[in-house]
């Protein structure tokens, strides 16, 4: 339905983002903007503490050096599609966002979880989200301790011993 419900935020730890001649993006909130693809900062500082307590606690939200969070603006798709966009549709969306950056951060050698346990209104007030969003995943990203390498066949020896 191209209704396009979600909006992504980013959380920039301290030295959370190389950007090239020993420089780091700042620290702060900053928003996606897909008409220019780019970042538009929200608010300055790191803020990676107070979502992790936002997040019940969860301690690689606050190592993690950055954490995307992804936002749902229902009305943008139930108009069309009613309850049905709530409860189908946006999921879905979300989901496909979800799964992409799993994949990027694999490729790219990191490491990340989807976390759907939070406090949606402290959520909202640490990365000043609009009043028509709300969020659904946050997904810190980080350097793994360790790499775990598996290979096809490593998988379907396990899928055969579970079968």
């Amino acid at each position: 339905g191209a209704t396009y419900p979600l909006e992504l935020y980013i959380v920039v730890g301290e030295g959370g983002v190389y950007i090239s001649n020993n420089t780091y993006l700042d620290p702060g909130i900053y928003k996606y903007n897909p008409y220019v693809h780019g970042l538009t900062n929200i608010k300055k500082g790191d803020f990676r503490k107070e979502l992790m307590k936002a997040s019940l606690y969860q301690k690689w939200v606050e190592n993690a050096p950055v954490s995307i969070v992804i936002c749902a603006v229902y009305d943008r798709t139930t108009r069309y599609y009613g309850e049905r966009g709530r409860t189908r549709y946006v999921p879905i969306d979300v989901g496909h966002v979800g799964q992409n950056i799993y994949l990027m951060a694999t490729a790219l050698g990191y490491g990340t979880v989807a976390i759907g346990a939070f406090k949606d209104s402290e959520v909202s007030k640490v990365i000043d989200v609009k009043t028509d969003e709300t969020p659904l995943y946050i997904m810190p990203i980080g350097v793994p301790k360790s790499k775990t390498l598996i290979s096809f066949n490593d998988i379907k020896l396990f899928l055969n011993k579970s079968r």
